[in-house]
């Protein structure tokens, strides 16, 4: 669980996901990020956080428009201190299985560690994108000042994962 406190929406999204869908909140945080004059550093690091939660929510989402679970959103908040960027979507718990491993690692391992891990798994292509995730985890956790993440059950075989990625001001 995230230690988010007072903060304001910067910029959020709720709806189907697609690759140009995506490419249209990229332009759009662009505008957003250069209106308030915000560091490149923090900049690249907003940019490669929220490309990396939009592309999981687009490939491990399962949708339910019929009963209404609201499955897919991707939000930008801010406080005095932080930016967090957070991915919300409703997945298939032998996929979130895999997924909530992942994160449980990178938990538990510092910041040398993870980049480490990411290299590793970069030389060796054994987590590719198409085998599952895993690799842009380890990409969030390099460019992230924390992760938290919360799952709750929905159904037998369907769960909801939200990803929340603080990155420092």
């Amino acid at each position: 669980m995230s230690n988010k406190k007072n903060t304001t929406l910067f910029m959020g999204y709720s709806g189907y996901f697609s690759q140009a869908i995506i490419l249209s909140l990229i332009k759009a945080l662009e505008v957003q990020i250069k209106d308030i004059e915000e560091s490149q550093t923090i900049s690249r690091r907003l940019y490669i956080v929220f490309i990396e939660l939009s592309q999981n929510v687009m490939k491990y989402s399962k949708r339910d428009y019929i009963n209404n679970y609201d499955s897919e959103k991707i939000l930008i908040e801010h406080d005095e201190k932080n930016y967090y960027v957070t991915a919300i979507n409703n997945i298939d718990n032998k996929t979130l299985l895999k997924i909530e491993n992942i994160l449980l690692n990178i938990c538990e391992l510092n910041k040398e560690e993870i980049t480490k891990k990411y290299n590793e798994l970069r030389k060796s292509g054994e987590t590719s994108h198409e085998n599952g995730g895993g690799i842009g985890l380890y990409q969030l956790a390099r460019k992230s000042d924390n992760i938290f993440y919360e799952i709750k059950k929905l159904e037998d075989n369907l769960s909801r994962l939200e990803i929340t990625v603080q990155i420092n001001k």
